[in-house]
């Protein structure tokens, strides 16, 4: 049977590769949700020369899904800014390749990739994860953030291409009804997921024997809270607030623990916090972890911290819930929908330490009311398959254009 929905996503990430990220997860839960009439191709980079060579592009599997992988250039670790954006060096790697696109919807995550099939009319969607608003913000990782007005001569021209435009943010969304009225009408808010196949959380009895295995293996106190972040550590998730807000906790709560999973450019300089405020006893580095391990523990932890400058819908923060897992967070885009104070989780009222690390011990004190049951009653509307559905029936459309 002819696939009704031949789709390629851009994007400059190995979907089998290291990059910690929400954009990440959300095209892995795209393409492992997706119906089975869909013939899904990601064109993207590679980080092992020897399993996937750039320019090839070949029959694979992700997620119990066949796909065609194509990467067009090499990243050694994505997770690390070079001086040259990654996303110009993938851009011209696209240009240079000359992907094959006839008949196919193209999908892009950042709009920069959408130059090299200025000259196509191959429908097109493009779902942008972060209010554009936001892109000269102090914790902005983006190298626009420089000269935002030259971002935004280029989106100007590439956005008018779009066919359907999603935006993982609400704000984000009011912003380009507003700066785009004429493209209004293609203009869609879709909030984030979570995979409720892989995190989901444990019976009580399970928790308190995987957690106290968990402290064992880690030379933790068996009588302290495990608190958990996961993300990458670069300005925009500002982990070095949370590490000041962890430092603040151990005032109030001085046998709990701090375990971050990611990687990035900021971690010299948290491991040298660590090492100055003689916490290395109680916050542990624990590298990338793929989304088995993550769920793992989630579900054994007793809360997950976000401290970002900014977000478009967490992603990690819906996992967490969805594993039964409290939150405290920053006051970031999105977190309002499933956080609520005496039920699921905390929004701190400002970005100082001590009102983050309050906020935790608050947490953490009264545990009877952040429930796993209520965790999951927040999230409930936030299940993959639930979000995801409008999202390929909106791509069945679009594939009619090519027929």
């Amino acid at each position: 049977m002819v696939p009704r929905v031949r789709l390629s996503i851009f994007y400059q990430f190995d979907i089998f590769g290291t990059k910690v990220g929400g954009i990440e997860t959300f095209i892995k839960g795209f393409v492992k949700f997706a119906p089975d009439d869909f013939e899904v191709e990601l064109v993207g980079l590679t980080e092992n020369r020897e399993q996937r060579k750039a320019g090839l592009r070949v029959e694979s599997e992700y997620g119990g899904r066949p796909i065609f992988y194509h990467p067009v250039l090499y990243a050694r670790d994505p997770n690390y800014h070079a001086r040259v954006p990654l996303s110009l060096k993938y851009t011209l790697a696209l240009m240079r390749r000359r992907v094959e696109v006839t008949g196919r919807i193209l999908e892009f995550h950042r709009l920069e990739p959408a130059l090299a099939f200025w000259t196509k009319k191959n429908p097109r969607g493009y779902t942008c994860h972060l209010n554009l608003a936001d892109l000269a913000d102090t914790h902005a990782e983006a190298k626009w953030k420089k000269a935002p007005w030259l971002y935004f001569q280029l989106e100007k021209r590439l956005i008018r291409t779009m066919d359907l435009i999603y935006v993982v943010n609400q704000s984000g969304l009011e912003f380009y009804q507003e700066r785009y009225p004429k493209l209004a009408s293609r203009m869609r808010f879709t909030p984030t997921w979570v995979d409720e196949t892989v995190f989901h959380p444990l019976e009580e009895h399970c928790k308190k024997e995987e957690a106290k295995a968990l402290r064992e293996r880690m030379g933790l106190d068996q009588d302290g809270a495990l608190i958990l972040f996961a993300g990458r550590f670069d300005p925009q998730k500002d982990p070095l607030l949370l590490l000041e807000s962890f430092n603040t906790l151990k005032t109030l709560r001085p046998r709990d623990a701090l375990l971050l999973v990611g990687e990035g450019e900021l971690r010299p300089r948290m491991e040298r916090y660590v090492r100055d405020a003689a916490l290395q006893d109680s916050v542990l580095f624990l590298g990338k972890m793929d989304q088995p391990d993550l769920a793992g523990l989630m579900r054994t932890a007793d809360l997950f911290a976000l401290t970002s400058g900014f977000e478009g819908m967490p992603m990690c923060v819906l996992e967490a819930l969805g594993s039964g897992l409290p939150a405290v967070s920053t006051k970031v885009t999105g977190v309002d929908r499933v956080l609520r104070e005496n039920f699921s989780g905390i929004i701190a009222d400002d970005r100082k330490a001590g009102t983050l690390a309050r906020a935790m011990a608050l947490v953490l004190d009264q545990k009877e009311k952040y429930t796993p049951s209520n965790c999951l009653a927040a999230v409930e509307k936030y299940q993959a398959r639930t979000v995801l559905a409008p999202i390929y029936q909106a791509r069945y459309e679009l594939a009619a254009r090519t027929a």
